[in-house]
């Protein structure tokens, strides 16, 4: 694996797992500023938020700055608001910080999504999307248990300090490649790249993956009530299949990317939604036989997670080969779209566990995914049936 590609994944782990990384220290942090635990929640979706609405509109804005550049001014900005975070003495203060915080991941991580791909040999372009992708599943993996670890031993503003470090880090190493990202941004029109993004197959896979992670990320959120029905499973259990998902999640990034090089994204997504699907109808269908043995819990934990992450490479690859001179906007996009599905996702899974209860989890989520693949499979078929070139035809001829 090349140096520069470690680089960048770390940098986006880095990036990603900022997020997240408060989560399990929120009534300390509560407590120490003197607010509501749902207020503090808040710092967490307001990072989400800005990597939602910010990453398109920095990705425009900084289209024609080197990338290095973009790299090394937004981790300066990322780093102090982190330092200053650890200072803060007021809930609205550390937004603040939050917001600056977010807005410099917002710069990067498209950027760094479009890299991969740009500088990787051909017949390698997905799989090396997958690893990129390993920084989000080892962030949502790791980010709540570290954040909780670092927090145990440094308290809940020693979390910022040693991110504001892990950042320093990242920037050594992209000083270390600083000849690979030293390019160019995309050197076309404002129009050129608003044309390919508003274009079709741009707009029906990210409807796709918006669908496809709302259905998932509700599981996802909701996970520790479901398995406590589910299998009678205690916390540390729980924990234990926490565990299993983010590694099986890396495994399927990684495996997905390689797949889509050899068969191609539509025969790699057919593989990804089958197993998805396969996997919530299982859940729903054994939900009549609970309590389930803990062994059968952690089997279908592994492919459901594998399977998701699986699908990542293969919707990138989709998006980029439908809009070639915009990647960073696209990949900016998709992160827009990711994001706005874990927060749908969410909503909707409060409102599902509301209404009814933690075992109509999977039947939604299989709804969901069932949607999302009926919008991406019926436009490549349309697509098709036109003439127009698919992503996979050039495996098909070969």
């Amino acid at each position: 694996m090349p140096f520069w590609l470690i680089a960048i994944t770390f940098a986006v782990f880095v990036f990603y797992t900022d997020d997240y990384m408060i989560a399990g220290v929120l009534p300390e942090l509560a407590a120490d500023l003197g607010i509501s635990e749902s207020a503090a929640g808040q710092l967490v979706s307001t990072y989400s938020l800005v990597l939602v609405l910010g990453a398109p509109l920095i990705a425009f804005a900084s289209a024609r700055r080197s990338r290095f550049s973009v790299f090394v001014g937004a981790a300066a900005v990322f780093i102090v608001a982190n330092l200053l975070a650890a200072l803060a003495d007021s809930f609205w203060q550390l937004i603040v910080l939050r917001i600056l915080a977010a807005g410099a991941a917002a710069a990067c991580l498209p950027a760094m999504f479009a890299l991969a791909p740009m500088l990787a040999p051909p017949e390698k372009r997905s799989a090396y999307i997958g690893i990129v992708s390993t920084g989000i599943v080892g962030a949502l993996a790791v980010g709540v248990p570290f954040g909780t670890l670092c927090a145990s031993v440094f308290g809940w503003r020693g979390n910022f300090v040693v991110f504001a470090g892990l950042s320093v880090l990242s920037t050594a190493l992209l000083f270390g490649v600083r000849a690979h990202l030293n390019k160019p941004g995309e050197l076309v029109s404002a129009r050129t790249h608003l044309t390919a993004l508003s274009s079709r197959p741009v707009v029906t896979v990210l409807l796709g993956n918006t669908i496809l992670l709302g259905g998932a990320l509700m599981m996802f959120t909701y996970f520790g009530p479901f398995a406590a029905d589910f299998s009678n499973s205690s916390l540390r259990q729980r924990g234990l299949l926490f565990a299993v998902a983010g590694v099986a999640g890396l495994v399927g990034s990684v495996a997905g990317g390689i797949y889509v090089d050899k068969k191609g994204p539509s025969a790699a997504l057919r593989i990804g939604f089958g197993l998805f699907l396969g996997t919530m109808v299982i859940f729903s269908v054994l939900t009549a036989f609970a309590p389930i043995p803990l062994a059968v819990l952690v089997l279908l934990t592994l492919v459901w997670s594998l399977s998701l992450y699986w699908n990542a490479p293969a919707m990138q690859t989709m998006l980029l080969d439908s809009a070639p001179d915009s990647a960073t906007q696209v990949l900016a996009l998709n992160s827009s779209s990711t994001y706005l599905g874990v927060t749908l996702g969410s909503i909707a899974g409060g409102i599902t566990l509301s209404l009814f209860s933690p075992f109509a989890l999977p039947i939604a989520a299989a709804a969901l995914s069932a949607v999302a693949f009926v919008v991406i499979e019926g436009y490549a078929r349309r697509a098709g049936a036109a003439g127009r070139p698919q992503p996979d035809s050039a495996e098909r001829t070969t």
